[in-house]
C-alpha cells in the first residue's frame, strides 16, 4: 500500500516508539494534580497464557498498568507488566517521582498497591479503593462479553480521601480508548502484538498522542497535556515525527563525548 517495505516501517515504529519514549520520561514531569486513578488493563502478546504451550516462542498475557489524571484527562504513567507486586513497585515508585505534591489516588482493589502506595509516597497521598463486585454474563462459546458490575463499595486505606471523588472511572474509559486506539489491545482479533518490542513501541506512541497531539472534546479541544501545563500548543504530526531527530541528536552527542 505505501510502496515501502515492511521491514521498513517495523523499524519506524520501534524508532518512533523509543523516541516517545524518551520524550515522555523527561515531558511528563512535575504534574501538578490533586488527584489520580490507578488500574491494569489485560491484553496478550505472541498468544494467550492459558493457550501457551510449553516452550514456544511467545510471551503470553500481559497487563499495562495506567495512571490517569481526571481533571486534565492526562495519562501521567504507564507500565506493561505482569499483575503482581514487582510491577505495581515499579509502577507507584515512577508515579511518585512525577507528581511531587500531595494527591488522592483511587484504584481497584488489587493489594499490591498499598505497600508502594506507604512506602513511595509516604504522607502525600490520601488513598482509596474501589471494590467491585461482577457477575458474568451469558453467551455463546466463541464470543465476549464483560461482566455486568453488580455492587460497588469505596473504601478510605490511608490519609483522608474524599471518597465522593474515589472513582476509577476515568482511567477505565482510557482503557476502552486504547482498545479502541490500537488494534493490539483488542480482547477477540488476529492482529494481537507478536513481539513485546512492537507492542511496547505501539503503547508509547498512542500515549505521546494521546497526551499532546488528541484534542479531548471534554477539555474543549485542549490536549491533556495542554489542560495540565505540560504544553503550550497543540502537537502535530509533524512533532511527532520530529522527535526522531532529537534521540538522534542526543545519541550523537553521547557517542562524541
Amino acid at each position: 500500500m505505501t510502496g515501502i517495505a515492511r521491514n521498513t516501517i517495523a523499524k519506524l515504529l520501534l524508532d518512533i516508539g523509543d523516541a516517545c519514549d524518551d520524550f515522555t520520561d523527561r515531558a511528563v514531569r512535575n504534574v501538578r494534580s490533586t488527584r489520580v486513578e490507578l488500574d491494569e488493563m489485560w491484553g496478550f502478546i505472541g498468544g494467550k497464557q492459558k493457550t501457551k504451550k510449553l516452550g514456544a516462542n511467545v510471551y503470553g498475557d500481559i497487563w499495562l498498568w495506567t495512571c490517569v489524571c481526571p481533571d486534565s484527562k492526562l495519562v501521567v504513567s504507564w507500565l506493561l507488566g505482569p499483575r503482581n507486586h514487582s510491577s505495581a513497585l515499579w509502577f507507584v515508585k515512577d508515579l511518585s517521582e512525577r507528581i511531587p505534591g500531595r494527591v488522592q489516588i483511587t484504584t481497584d482493589a488489587l493489594a499490591a498497591y498499598s505497600w508502594p502506595i506507604y512506602s513511595f509516597f509516604k504522607d502525600r497521598a490520601d488513598y482509596a479503593q474501589v471494590h467491585k463486585v461482577f457477575r458474568a454474563s451469558e453467551v455463546s462459546p466463541g464470543r465476549y462479553s464483560p461482566p455486568e458490575c453488580v455492587a460497588q463499595t469505596k473504601q478510605s486505606v490511608r490519609g483522608q480521601p474524599d471518597l465522593e471523588l474515589a472513582s476509577t472511572s476515568h482511567v477505565e474509559r482510557n482503557n476502552l480508548g486504547v482498545r479502541m486506539g490500537m488494534k493490539r489491545y483488542a480482547r477477540l482479533t488476529n492482529a494481537h502484538s507478536k513481539k513485546l518490542v512492537y507492542h511496547a513501541a505501539s503503547t508509547s506512541l498512542h500515549f505521546t498522542y494521546y497526551n499532546f497531539a488528541r484534542p479531548n472534546m471534554g477539555l474543549g479541544g485542549k490536549t491533556p497535556a495542554q489542560a495540565a501545563g505540560l504544553s503550550d500548543r497543540r502537537w502535530t504530526i509533524a512533532d511527532l515525527v520530529g522527535l526522531l531527530d532529537g534521540v538522534k541528536s542526543r545519541k550523537g552527542a553521547i557517542r562524541a563525548n
